[in-house]
């Protein structure tokens, strides 16, 4: 793995050659729209890319992370690549070209806390290092703050490199993309505001079909939304396994006395114990600052967070021995705690997940307010403290972010407890109607798990009973509702790579045909809360599909046919008023049987909440006392 002066290396051994290279390939393709260019051009070209790579190399470098808050490290020192997975495939992200290997547009979704923003930086160097491509790293998150109307991939792509000192016109620069010389990689597209999705999905795929001799690869939070980017081969962030978790504590920065009993623990029987919270990356650090020789760790996650911010607003900075930092707008716990979940609360409706100065100074005014005169503070002191103290936030260049989105989500769902029955209502109902496909459900199950009989009085059911005022769960009117169209797929199965002799061997390899059907989502509040429910209520989701049905409907449908990524593997999209049309509703359902066992788990649900909901506590004292 790369240490310090092995980046040093790259700096002045790589880049010059590279630089120099695409310099070349660059000025051959200019001249071909630029007749009167000179070689004068050439060398700009080279000294350009030269500076970006030594600048952005640096910055991508050193990172900071909730343990090095106040000093960013060199990010080689502590980062443990995990591996992704393709299909049923587990690749080793060491290798930048292990992954470039699977094709050219590409997506890598995680879960949060799983550092895909630590891997594309890793990405980012080993790029230099391994290949002949220049990478640029897009942070999609700063497009929030611009005017959606004049949003341009290609303009940000542009600033993304003139942001590390690259000197060279626009037109050039939109010249070279023709050469196929960059991996670009965009990062954090969940972290979208909603209204910008629909624009920067359609920028990022008019680009990559206007300039597909690059590599593209974008990072997010799993979503439905990417089954529609079919030009994009998803892959997901694995966890960390256990021997990956033991050699990230390891090379931590941390109080040694601590670190070692946690280590020892963690290899014993933590690990295995708490296997979801150890196996990521951003849980495992926060195991190791809330360790105690107790080894008392919380089962549930809404208990690990707030078990996480108390150690973090008491913390003893591990560089400082026993030193206990002060909290200086004065509020105790509880307090500061209150108006943190509100700003959190706010800010997560508002799809607000960075800041600027004035944003975060308005956010805590607006929970100032709300609290006074009960609660009196002072507002820079409070940010502050946010920053410094209890470590919440991380201050980058002249904005503020998160230490991580899930201190949000959590704290979100810790204030929306605090608001009636009837304000959950009507703010998560109408709020869950207008989700994206890219919108992520953790805030939800947070909430669910902090009071669920409130969570499936305020909101489940009274969405159950809107299904049932609609459908009555007939199974042909739920699908009707819900979806919008079926895609059939005939394909051969198959490793799908760019490399020709790759291709070559596959292709003389004999594949297993199998058949596959999938969805098209017309409802997709109604979809993702049908999904929550069974999550949520136990259910067993088991995809198995009927290839014997999914055949008898190809044949007796007409639809839309189209050709996969090979010319024998063929898709049919079958609107559902065709189907409706040829009463084939039943065919559909037999093709993919777990649909229609989820409606009755939702109906059953239903019937048993509408139950609990008619039983109202009523009598004499000692009959409600007997009831509670």
């Amino acid at each position: 793995m790369l240490e310090e002066n092995n980046i040093n290396t790259i700096s002045k051994d790589v880049i010059v050659e590279l630089a120099k290279e695409l310099s070349m390939s660059i000025y051959n393709k200019v001249k071909e729209y630029c007749k009167d260019i000179k070689y004068k051009e050439q060398v700009d070209f080279r000294d350009a890319y030269e500076t970006y790579l030594k600048a952005s190399l640096i910055s991508y470098s050193k990172v900071k992370t909730l343990i090095y808050r106040h000093e960013p490290k060199n990010l080689y020192s502590f980062y443990e690549c995990v591996g992704v997975k393709c299909g049923e495939k587990e690749i080793d992200t060491k290798n930048i070209h292990n992954i470039l290997d699977i094709g050219n547009k590409l997506i890598i979704t995680g879960t949060g806390g799983i550092g895909k923003t630590t891997m594309l930086k890793h990405f980012f160097i080993n790029t230099i290092k391994e290949t002949r491509l220049i990478p640029i790293l897009v942070e999609l998150r700063k497009l929030n703050d611009e005017d959606l109307k004049e949003i341009s991939i290609l303009n940000t792509i542009y600033d993304s490199l003139q942001n590390f000192g690259f000197k060279l016109e626009q037109k050039y620069f939109e010249y070279s993309m023709e050469v196929g010389c960059y991996l670009i990689l965009f990062d954090g597209y969940d972290e979208l505001k909603q209204e910008y999705t629909e624009k920067i999905t359609k920028e990022i795929s008019d680009l990559s079909c206007k300039f597909p001799q690059n590599y593209y690869l974008l990072s997010s939070r799993p979503s439905e939304e990417f089954v529609g980017w079919n030009d994009f081969i998803e892959m997901n962030a694995l966890p960390l396994n256990k021997e990956q978790a033991l050699s990230l504590i390891k090379k931590l920065e941390f109080d040694e006395k601590i670190k070692n009993v946690f280590y020892k623990e963690l290899e014993n029987k933590l690990f295995d114990k708490y296997k979801s919270f150890a196996s990521n990356p951003l849980l495992l650090t926060i195991m190791l600052l809330t360790f105690d020789n107790r080894a008392s760790i919380p089962d549930k996650l809404n208990d690990f967070y707030e078990q996480a911010f108390a150690t973090l607003y008491n913390i003893h900075d591990a560089s400082k021995g026993a030193y206990k930092r002060d909290i200086r707008c004065g509020l105790g716990y509880e307090d500061f705690k209150l108006v943190f979940s509100y700003v959190c609360f706010k800010s997560y409706f508002n799809d607000e997940y960075s800041f600027t100065e004035k944003s975060i100074r308005e956010y805590i005014e607006d929970a100032k307010n709300k609290f006074k005169p009960d609660i009196i503070f002072n507002v820079d002191d409070f940010k502050e403290d946010l920053i410094q103290s209890v470590c919440m936030l991380v201050k980058e260049g002249l904005n503020y972010r998160f230490s991580h989105r899930s201190f949000q989500e959590y704290f979100a769902a810790f204030y929306t407890t605090k608001l009636s029955d009837k304000e959950q209502e009507m703010l998560i109902v109408r709020w869950l109607k207008q989700l994206s496909f890219f919108d992520d459900y953790s805030y939800l199950y947070m909430l669910y798990n902090l009071q669920k009989d409130r969570f499936n009085r305020n909101i489940i059911y009274p969405i159950l009973l809107e299904i049932q005022e609609k459908t009555q769960y007939n199974h042909n009117s739920v699908y009707k509702e819900v979806y919008g169209s079926v895609r059939l797929r005939t394909r051969k199965n198959r490793h799908y790579g760019h490399n020709s002799e790759r291709e070559t061997e596959c292709n003389n390899q004999e594949h297993e045909i199998y058949n596959s059907i999938s969805f098209e989502i017309k409802n997709l509040f109604l979809h993702r809360i049908i999904d929550f429910i069974c999550n949520t209520g136990g259910f067993k989701n088991e995809y198995t599909n009927n290839n014997k049905a999914i055949n008898i409907l190809s044949n007796e449908t007409e639809g839309e046919k189209m050709y996969g990524r090979r010319k024998e593997d063929i898709e049919k999209t079958i609107s559902f008023e065709e189907i409706e049309e040829k009463g084939l509703i039943n065919q559909v359902i037999e093709c993919a049987p777990y649909i229609s066992k989820r409606i009755d788990f939702c109906k059953e649900t239903f019937r048993k909440l509408d139950n609990n909901m008619a039983t109202k506590l009523d009598g004499s004292f000692k009959d409600i006392l007997n009831q509670l």
